[in-house]
């Protein structure tokens, strides 16, 4: 039981992928695990049959709560894991049978707070994209950390595909009513106290891509949440003194995504007023900052703070074309 590996995947009206998720994970060449499925007050047919899976397995557990959000849902999953090391599964995705062995593998061999691995991004047609992968592992420790987070893109923000020790992740939890990027907020806690950190190679989670997916809807109140906690990562005194240059290029490259995508899903400027708002906040918070910044990034910057109805006319036209899509 020393080793044994807490799996908290959280449910909503997810009837139709839980059994084959729970299936991906029980063919699993890791065995000392326990899976957590916790029903976040989905419709009858979701809770039967998350009911229904748990007969499969003695170690899967069920507890069914009031619909409170993905957030809620994972906290209630920590609380309850019973495991040394914890792990997130969403409910329409699959893992390969040799993800657990090797995040622990490398989690025992490093003595690492977190085990990081690619995903392959899967599409309706069979095709697959791989993402967030290196060509071989690697090992980052202290400062290079968040260095990391901050700078490159080999740390996504999903909490899943990754594994996390119980001790790391100590009293932190998720942010309850936060729709989007709350998980980016969870792994930036965690990074900050992680010592040591591992970077797998190869891709063994699969992300079943939805159309109609948070990123891809319509609804444009949800995602002013990922701008201000990115931007509650870039006021976070905490971590200015080693990483100042690294959060302003964080916070420049989130919020310039994140304005272009708002103008380009805004097209009835529904939103206007509240973009209007996060954009001053957005350059009164930079000022001065943008020095270091790559020549490209700068000139977008320059566009949005003096030629806003130019730099909306732009995202209308890349991201907001027929057929487009806001990709990350």
């Amino acid at each position: 039981m020393n080793d044994l590996i807490s799996i908290i995947i959280p449910v909503y009206n997810a009837g139709r992928t839980i059994d084959g998720c729970v299936e991906s994970v029980l063919k699993s060449t890791y065995s000392d695990f326990e899976i957590l499925i916790i029903d976040d007050g989905s419709n009858v047919e979701t809770a039967e049959e998350c009911d229904k899976v748990a007969l499969k397995d003695h170690r899967i557990k069920v507890i069914h709560q009031e619909n409170g959000g993905v957030s809620k849902a994972r906290n209630c999953g920590i609380e309850n894991a019973k495991g040394k090391f914890i792990t997130f599964v969403d409910a329409d995705d699959t893992v390969d049978s040799d993800l657990l062995a090797s995040m622990m593998n490398a989690m025992r061999q490093e003595q690492a707070d977190v085990v990081i691995t690619g995903h392959r991004e899967c599409y309706d047609d069979g095709s697959f994209k791989e993402c967030f992968c290196s060509e071989k592992e690697s090992i980052k420790c202290g400062t290079e950390i968040l260095s990391e987070f901050f700078t490159t893109n080999n740390i996504s923000w999903t909490v899943w595909a990754k594994l996390y020790t119980r001790s790391i992740i100590g009293d932190v939890r998720f942010q309850v009513g936060k729709r989007i990027a709350e998980d980016m907020y969870f792994n930036y806690e965690i990074l900050k106290k992680a010592k040591t950190i591992v970077e797998c190679g190869s891709p063994k989670y699969n992300y079943i891509k939805q159309d109609e997916s948070a990123m891809a809807s319509s609804d444009c109140s949800r995602f002013f949440d990922s701008f201000y906690l990115t931007k509650a990562v870039f006021d976070d005194i905490e971590t200015n003194e080693n990483h100042r240059t690294g959060k302003v290029f964080f916070y420049v490259r989130s919020g310039l995504f994140f304005f272009r995508m708002m103008y380009a899903k805004d097209r009835n400027k529904e939103a206007a007023e509240d973009i209007r708002n996060a954009r001053r906040a957005f350059l009164d918070s930079i000022q001065d900052n943008t020095t270091a910044l790559p020549r490209r990034m700068r000139l977008e910057l320059f566009l949005l703070k003096y030629c806003e109805p130019l730099y909306r006319q732009q995202a209308k036209i890349y991201w907001g074309g027929t057929g487009r899509k806001c990709k990350v």
